[in-house]
C-alpha cells in the first residue's frame, strides 16, 4: 500500500522526533557530569518573557539550587519567613554588585514578597546574560499557602 504524501510526512516527522529526543537525552546523560546543574529549564512557565518556577518546583531543588532573596531586612525578619539556605541580599546598589560577582552558568532562583520585585531581578540578570535566573512565582506568600517548610532568619 502505497503511504499518502501527508502520512508519509507525519510519519517521518515522528521518526525524526523520536530520534532527536534520543540523541538529546544521551547528549544530556554524557554531559551530566560537565554541566552546572540545571534542576528547571524543562519545566519553567513565562510570564511576560520572566521565567518562573512553582514553590513545590523549588522546594524539591532548594538543596541543589541557588537561592536569593531580594526583600528588605524587615521582611526576611518577618512574618513569612524564609527558605532555609536562601541568602538575602535587597534591592539595590548591593545587589547589583552581588550579580556582577555572579557565575553566568550556574542556576538562581530570585525571591520576595509576591514574586514582582523578584521578576524585575531575573529580567535585570537576564540582561547581563544569566541563563537560568528564574522567579519564585508568587513569592513567599505562595510559598506560605503551599503549606512548605520555612526557617527563621539565621
Amino acid at each position: 500500500m502505497i503511504l499518502g504524501k501527508t502520512q508519509f510526512f507525519q510519519n517521518s516527522f515522528k521518526s525524526r522526533q523520536s530520534c532527536f529526543t534520543s540523541l538529546r537525552n544521551l547528549y544530556n546523560e554524557i554531559c551530566s557530569g560537565m554541566a552546572k546543574k540545571d534542576n528547571f529549564s524543562q519545566d519553567y512557565i513565562t510570564t511576560e518573557g520572566i521565567p518562573e518556577i512553582t514553590s513545590r518546583q523549588v522546594f524539591a531543588a532548594k538543596d541543589n539550587t541557588n537561592l536569593i532573596d531580594v526583600r528588605t531586612q524587615e521582611e526576611w525578619s518577618g512574618e513569612l519567613g524564609i527558605i532555609a539556605g536562601s541568602e538575602l541580599v535587597s534591592l539595590g546598589p548591593d545587589l547589583e554588585s552581588y550579580i556582577d560577582s555572579l557565575d553566568k552558568e550556574d542556576e538562581y532562583v530570585i525571591v520576595c514578597r509576591s514574586g514582582r520585585r523578584s521578576a524585575s531581578v531575573v529580567y535585570y540578570m537576564q540582561e547581563k546574560g544569566f541563563t537560568k535566573a528564574y522567579n519564585l512565582q508568587g513569592g513567599m506568600i505562595a510559598w506560605n499557602e503551599e503549606g512548605l517548610e520555612t526557617a527563621s532568619k539565621p
